[in-house]
């Protein structure tokens, strides 16, 4: 049963990541593969990557959005080559001139992710 789960998973990664990469320039692909490289590098080589965490900050910036975009990206990249994958963590930057409506936005976003209100922090 866990390899047809397996494989299961490896299809969905691959399906979700492509409509990712879909909505990506040339350029921006080229980017994804650097940002997955050095995620590599940062979490002390592919076999130690799911033991490594990372933390965003989102402020409900469409900069903000797409940087998060890239992120998944690399995280459902990195999942169909290996067993495991970074855990990623987004906090939502809450801004004094922040509307309840982009919080809402922000919260509706992410419903089923480990997110965090932060007040005050400026990124």
């Amino acid at each position: 049963m866990s390899s047809i789960h397996d494989q299961a998973m490896q299809y969905i990664y691959q399906q979700v990541l492509q409509r990712l990469l879909d909505h990506l320039s040339q350029a921006q692909k080229a980017s994804l593969q650097l940002l997955i490289q050095r995620l590599i590098v940062a979490a002390g080589g592919i076999e130690r990557i799911n033991g490594f965490k990372l933390m965003f900050a989102h402020d409900g910036s469409q900069n903000a959005s797409h940087a998060l975009a890239c992120l998944r990206a690399a995280q459902l990249s990195i999942a169909a080559r290996t067993p495991g994958t970074f855990q990623l963590r987004v906090a939502v930057v809450r801004q004094p001139g922040m509307s309840t409506t982009a919080l809402s936005n922000l919260n509706t976003g992410f419903p089923r992710c480990s997110c965090m209100m932060i007040r005050g922090l400026n990124c």
